[in-house]
């Protein structure tokens, strides 16, 4: 597989929809596309994060349906380690695609540059970030870190005055922020160097990690 960038399926698992143009540009304008970061492997476990579970099951299918819940569409979910297996526990939604990014090796920041470049093929006025590392990450944040957004927003979730997830990011901060990736740098640093929003979902608890089971 080549590393210069996102691989799609040669021959796409029954359970998960290749990424096709056509098809993402059709989702509706104005809408707010999801990306779910999976890629990576696990620093407690060595194992790849798309496949971590508890006794509530496996958290990536979680992590996706509550992003659809919300209203995100589509919902990218960006794979790297173990990404054959973890594919089976992609919700087989028509709003999902499934994407591997060949360099998620390199660090997180180009498992997000994927996410960004495949949601720039879309018409949404707005990305909206969390990870697979976060199941109980709670609909309800998404709407209130979501609510009134537009495409020069930048807004986080902050749980009891800690940067959490979702991250929302405008679409005209899309190309500055995919230009300046780099190693593990992330979305959170982007967003203070800008004076992005944060909003408190204390209340709503979600934001941080559970343990494996």
């Amino acid at each position: 597989m080549s590393s210069s960038g996102p691989a799609l399926w040669p021959s796409p698992p029954a359970r998960t929809r290749a990424v096709t143009a056509s098809g993402i540009a059709s989702s509706e304008a104005g809408g707010v596309s999801g990306v779910v970061l999976a890629a990576d492997l696990r620093t407690t476990s060595g194992r790849a994060s798309a496949l971590a579970s508890d006794r509530e099951g496996p958290w990536l299918p979680r992590t996706v349906n509550t992003l659809l819940a919300a209203g995100c569409d589509p919902v990218f979910v960006v794979l790297g380690a173990a990404s054959d297996e973890a594919a089976e526990l992609v919700p087989p939604d028509p709003r999902v695609r499934t994407i591997v990014s060949g360099d998620w090796q390199r660090g997180q920041s180009h498992s997000l540059r994927t996410g960004l470049r495949m949601a720039a093929i879309t018409r949404s006025r707005g990305l909206l970030l969390t990870r697979v590392e976060l199941p109980n990450l709670q609909a309800s944040a998404v709407h209130r870190v979501m609510a009134g957004a537009d495409e020069g927003t930048l807004r986080r979730a902050i749980y009891d005055e800690q940067p959490g997830y979702p991250v929302y990011i405008g679409r005209e901060h899309w190309t500055e922020l995919r230009l300046g990736l780099s190693g593990d740098a992330g979305a959170h640093g982007f967003h203070e160097q800008h004076d992005g929003e944060d909003v408190d979902c204390s209340d709503l608890g979600g934001g941080s990690e559970p343990g494996e089971a």
